[in-house]
């Protein structure tokens, strides 16, 4: 379980990283060869974690349906 937490708060640290490297612009645009910006990529990793790991536990989540 404690490797579950580590490798989660590392990959929370990374998608806040590019919040902090990149500027609001880079992070809106829609590179070539893609459907969505970063911001929706990075939004997309987050609700489907906590999807996986809340409902997947029968628990409720912080993100509406």
């Amino acid at each position: 379980m404690e490797a579950l937490f580590k490798t989660w708060e590392t990959s929370r640290r990374i998608y806040l990283s590019y919040f902090e490297n990149y500027s609001l612009d880079q992070l809106n645009k829609i590179p070539n060869g893609f459907n969505n910006n970063l911001i929706w990529h990075i939004g997309h990793i987050i609700v489907t974690q906590q999807k996986l790991i809340y409902r997947g536990s029968g628990l409720q989540g912080y993100i509406s349906d």
